[in-house]
């Protein structure tokens, strides 16, 4: 019979507040915050990383996918980050003649990188909103996933999607947030700047605000007014907003392929220290 009180109990529960489940905060788990890039790339959090037009967005995407699948070292630091898979999401690159061969120019473990299709094997095209689901359960059944980059994010919200609205944005961010939470992977989503002459670069991502407001840390590549090419972060709500980390691009001969672009860092980041 109490068993019987026990299930009774407990499908009343499910039904009771919507399907919601509220819980006192008493006796949560403390987590402290972990780190792919330290104060840079924090593990379990979305980040939004928007940049100029031309600036070598998605080369720098492939740089830190490169990193972080052979365990390599990250501007500015003296250890080696924790070698882990990636998962790359594109909507504009093909593998064969442009991500493939840049990340391989970069010094990825090809090996450690997984391309997640844009479309299923119907022709679906693949929809955050609805579909995230699938990438959580590949994650949980490779166990060393540790960061998915989304190329760029807008290419996969719908087609109902306003990037104008803040509702349709925060719907979005808000799933990539608890997908990156529940995982403890890094989420990188790729947005795109205006061509607004606002000197606040977190003005300038295209589309609603919630992007800036959703992601607890925004990361940005831009031009400067003497030519440097510099990345950093915008917004930082776990860190604090120092590091900047200068760059430019050079040419690299592959087997099989001359002149693939890479990132060539400077030797020297310009933080606080």
């Amino acid at each position: 019979m109490s068993k019987l009180l026990d299930q009774a109990s407990e499908e009343m529960q499910a039904v009771r507040y919507g399907g919601f489940q509220p819980r006192t905060m008493e006796g949560y788990s403390r987590q402290r915050l972990e780190w792919l890039w330290p104060n840079m790339i924090g593990k379990g959090l979305l980040h939004v990383f928007a940049g100029d037009s031309g600036i070598g967005k998605t080369l720098l995407l492939c740089d830190i996918a490169a990193i972080v699948s052979r365990g390599g070292i990250f501007p500015g630091e003296r250890t080696q980050c924790q070698r882990g898979g990636v998962i790359y999401l594109s909507g504009e690159d093909s593998v064969n003649h442009t991500l493939g061969p840049r990340l391989e120019a970069a010094g990825a473990d090809m090996a450690n990188l997984t391309h997640w299709p844009a479309s299923t094997s119907s022709g679906s095209q693949f929809d955050l909103a609805n579909d995230l689901g699938s990438i959580e359960e590949f994650i949980r059944n490779q166990a060393n996933v540790s960061l998915l980059i989304i190329d760029p994010v807008t290419a996969f919200c719908g087609g109902r999607f306003d990037n104008d609205s803040v509702t349709s944005v925060r719907h979005i961010t808000t799933k990539l947030n608890d997908l990156a939470e529940s995982t403890g992977v890094a989420i990188i989503a790729l947005q795109h700047l205006t061509k607004s002459e606002n000197p606040r670069i977190k003005n300038r991502i295209l589309g609603s605000g919630a992007w800036v407001h959703g992601p607890r840390i925004v990361l940005a590549a831009v031009h400067t007014e003497d030519g440097n090419r510099l990345f950093g972060k915008i917004k930082a709500n776990v860190t604090d907003t120092y590091g900047v980390y200068p760059f430019s691009i050079e040419s690299v001969d592959i087997q099989d392929i001359e002149g693939v672009r890479r990132i060539d860092w400077a030797d020297e980041a310009w933080c606080n220290d």
